[in-house]
């Protein structure tokens, strides 16, 4: 049934279909030139969570390609795995995309969010393998006070 689906993916997997994720690339895909006001973190290329290693590939491809359109980056997706997402998002209609005048501030938070979640991933997975540094342990409980009061 559905429950053992639902223990076969780890945490991680399942981020993909956060919708914080989905919102980011929705934004930066619908507004290529968030590029050059907010950075995706570098970890992101080797998250766990596709959709954030999908952001950091589509500021990549903006970054080198400055000035490209919305329709242009579709097209740089196509026949690729994430073409279908990618066409999806660029059509994608929420409170956040259409909320022009704080579109940057949406989008930073967005990533920082985004990239607190991504971090706490990865601490939590070193800690329940036991390979914590103390640094690492003082971040994570850091974390886990603030993602508990958000």
């Amino acid at each position: 049934g559905p429950d053992t689906e639902h223990q076969a993916t780890s945490g991680n997997e399942h981020r993909a279909h956060d919708p914080g994720t989905r919102i980011a690339v929705a934004l930066l895909v619908q507004n290529p030139q968030l590029v050059s006001t907010v950075n995706v973190p570098a970890a992101f290329a080797q998250s766990g969570n596709r959709g954030l290693v999908l952001l950091s590939e589509i500021q990549e491809l903006i970054g080198s390609n400055p000035g490209i359109s919305t329709a242009a980056l579709v097209e740089r997706f196509r026949g690729s795995a994430n073409e279908a997402a990618i066409l999806k998002l660029s059509l994608l209609n929420t409170p956040e995309t259409e909320d022009n005048e704080n579109l940057v501030h949406t989008y930073e938070q967005l990533i920082k969010r985004l990239h607190l979640d991504d971090r706490y991933d990865i601490l939590f997975e070193k800690k329940s393998t036991g390979t914590l540094s103390e640094q690492e342990s003082m971040e994570y409980d850091e974390l886990m006070q603030y993602l508990k009061h958000r």
